[in-house]
């Protein structure tokens, strides 16, 4: 979770962790969710992580697993 500040320091690590992440993904032909919460507050930060009210950190989740099935099926269709 990426809670913005005072400062411009919030815009360079979103940036970078999402250019990170898809650097990653694209060399090592993987699929990564990204689950990194970029909000203005820690309430924001909250209500998108609760399982009852936003879980996006299990939604990347299940989004990163319907990628590696997807492959699975491309790689070895029937």
């Amino acid at each position: 979770c990426v809670i913005r500040g005072e400062t411009t320091h919030y815009d360079y690590v979103c940036g970078e962790s999402a250019r990170g992440l898809m650097d990653l993904s694209v060399r090592e032909k993987l699929a990564i969710g990204y689950g990194i919460l970029t909000v203005n507050t820690e309430e924001q930060a909250w209500a998108r992580a609760r399982l009852n009210r936003g879980d996006k950190g299990g939604d990347a989740a299940h989004a990163c697993l319907a990628m590696v099935g997807l492959e699975r099926r491309w790689r070895h269709p029937q």
